[in-house]
């Protein structure tokens, strides 16, 4: 099942300046999904294979990104910018357990 992410912002600090950007899953297929990230007039596409990798439930392959739209003033920054992104979507796809409904956790019966 491909996994919907809804729009939201992105912080991202480069060169001691915090970036905020707006961004959004402008398409998802099985094999692929671009992302559009907007920071004032600068627009970025971002595509991954992640919808791909993630078929394979065992899979260690690392996400491949590739910029389609746009670019970033230097490497580093869309670096930051990619693993941001990598790390909010992980988030997403696996959120924090709550341990206090663990069974271990319940008063014996």
């Amino acid at each position: 099942m491909d996994h919907i992410i809804s729009s939201f912002e992105l912080s991202v600090f480069i060169n001691n300046k915090s970036y905020v950007f707006e961004v959004g899953q402008t398409y998802l297929s099985h094999s692929k999904e671009i992302f559009t990230l907007t920071h004032k007039e600068r627009v970025i596409e971002i595509q991954s294979n992640r919808p791909f990798i993630r078929k394979d439930v065992n899979s260690k392959k690392k996400i491949d990104w590739k910029v389609l739209k746009g670019r970033a003033e230097h490497h580093q920054a869309l670096e930051l910018i990619k693993n941001e992104l990598d790390s909010y979507i992980k988030k997403s796809e696996k959120p924090p357990f709550d341990w206090s409904t663990h069974p271990k956790n319940m008063p014996h019966k």
